[in-house]
């Protein structure tokens, strides 16, 4: 029966390979299962996830309910795949062993990739209506004010009180914006240490439009700034499926809640749930008082595909796909329905100790008030390269203006020793920003370089790529800031990105920068 299972089972004394059946031996790439007995099981794991598991092994010896761990293997070829491994306790000839269940999760990941990418298309989806009548808002706001300002442009009180209140709802509109680009992006998850609580505020931001007169959206963050490593936006779309989910249990209208607060579960607490281990734990609540979920509806709900909703409604992948994301975080999930009362979802994620922060801006550029020096502009958007110019121009620099990357190309040739740093838009016709750069730093090895873009958000110039189109990126060892420009107006504050840059020397890490 072992040889048949579609499992791949293993069996180790001591570390020490001493059965393989043929599922296991066919996927880390080996002939006859024989060719795996007496090789360290160790091995077939990358070396990252070789010490955890020792660590999995020694904290878990004394455990009897079964606890799967995903890791990544090792094949006979040096390729790489994801398992879900679970370990048990027998006897072998006499000796404690350990029988190892192996589960490929290669297609499973690939189809939680695809399920989560639709997932988010759907929720896109409802949200484009609510979206556009936030916009339109907006740009009342804008334009009204801009005609009152026009009206009377001798008074400078009235014109300033004008503008201030075009700018804050231009403010307003593009953090949305980015919210949204950033919601859509198709990439694999990225963990990284965030706060809750401040994620939360972006889905109050993302529901409000949509939420209609019916439905009370009550939004608290009570985990004193508790920290957890999750992917971020795949978070914020996790809590915004749910939040949806519970919408459609109240057409009647009802009360939304959205809580967030650190728990500790002791050993007793975490036996409750499979998942779940000892220890301090940041938990979003996710509640309504809608129509609550039948009990025996409620086992099945993170099954993929598996919905109550009719087929123009949705396609029920939703809550599978949290499912995934959670608990690829080291997290779990719990629910709590009563029919005609409403449902709770709450969502663990355990607390991370130590954040890793941004680095300071170096103290000179604090102080650093007037520009110095000759920045290339390079921008395809000719009132974008119009106000970034006169922002720079009024800070103090120089500027040489380009329409796009060949136009900066000329400009830099005719001077190359005058040009002390190149700000240029990501995305550009003919010549992107990052092949730019490449051409540049080819003719002039120390040009400091800051990105800017419009589009979805990204972290550094490794990201470029995939927002520019094929590139190879700038140096590392060079001063090089990537910053969304979710509102270009903004930079005319201080400058602080391209201060940083021109501040830099040469061998320093990359920032990423806030907003230009």
């Amino acid at each position: 029966m072992i040889d048949h299972s579609p499992d791949g089972i293993y069996i180790h004394v001591d570390d020490t390979i001493m059965f393989a059946n043929p599922t296991v031996a066919r996927w880390f790439g080996f002939q006859n299962p024989d060719d795996m007995v007496g090789r360290s099981d160790l091995s077939l794991y990358i070396q990252e996830d070789q010490e955890r598991i020792v660590e999995l092994r020694r904290q878990y010896d004394d455990e009897t309910r079964p606890i799967w761990h995903k890791l990544r293997c090792l094949r006979a070829d040096g390729s790489q795949f994801v398992v879900e491994t679970l370990g048990l306790h027998l006897l072998w000839n006499n000796s404690a062993a350990r029988l190892i269940v192996v589960r490929d999760l290669t297609e499973r990941l690939a189809t939680e990739q695809q399920l989560y990418h639709a997932q988010r298309m759907d929720a896109l989806g409802k949200m484009t209506g609510g979206i556009a009548h936030e916009f339109n808002n907006f740009l009342t706001v804008i334009s009204g004010f801009a005609h009152m300002a026009q009206r009377d442009p001798s008074d400078a009180k009235r014109v300033a009180s004008c503008l201030a209140e075009v700018m804050k709802a231009t403010k307003v509109a593009s953090a949305l914006t980015q919210r949204m680009l950033a919601f859509g992006r198709k990439n694999e998850a990225a963990f990284e240490i965030v706060s809750i609580g401040g994620q939360l505020a972006d889905v109050r931001s993302m529901l409000t439009p949509m939420l209609g007169d019916k439905v009370r959206l009550r939004v608290e963050a009570n985990d004193d700034g508790a920290q957890v490593q999750i992917d971020r936006h795949q978070f914020t779309q996790a809590v915004l499926n749910m939040a949806i989910n519970a919408m459609h249990a109240m057409p009647d209208g009802g009360d939304l809640s959205i809580v967030c607060a650190v728990t500790e579960l002791d050993q007793a607490a975490a036996r409750r749930n499979p998942d779940a281990k000892p220890g301090r734990y940041v938990v979003t609540s996710v509640s309504d008082t809608g129509t609550g979920i039948e009990p025996d509806v409620l086992g099945h709900i993170f099954e993929p595909f598996f919905t109550t909703k009719k087929s123009a409604e949705g396609t029920g992948l939703g809550l599978s796909v949290v499912y995934g994301l959670v608990k690829a975080a080291g997290g779990f999930i719990d629910v709590e329905s009563t029919m005609g009362e409403g449902t709770c979802f709450r969502i663990f994620l355990p607390e991370v100790e130590s954040a890793r922060r941004e680095p300071a801006v170096p103290e000179a550029v604090r102080r650093r008030g007037v520009g110095c020096g000759t920045i290339l502009v390079a921008e395809d958007k000719p009132s974008v390269l119009a106000l970034a110019q006169m922002a720079l121009e009024e800070a103090g620099y120089d500027v040489v203006p380009a329409a796009n990357g060949r136009d900066a190309l000329a400009a830099f040739e005719a001077a190359p020793d005058r040009i002390d740093l190149l700000l240029t838009d990501v995305a550009m016709p003919e010549m992107n920003g990052p092949e730019l750069a490449d051409r540049l730093r080819a003719r002039h090895a120390d040009l400091k370089v800051v990105f800017m873009s419009g589009h979805a958000e990204f972290d550094d110039a490794g990201d470029l790529a995939s927002t520019a189109g094929p590139c190879s990126c700038p140096s590392r060892s060079i001063p090089t800031i990537c910053a969304p420009r979710s509102a270009p107006c903004s930079y005319a504050g201080d400058g602080r990105q391209v201060r940083c840059a021109l501040a830099a020397q040469p061998g320093e890490p990359r920032r990423r920068g806030d907003t230009l």
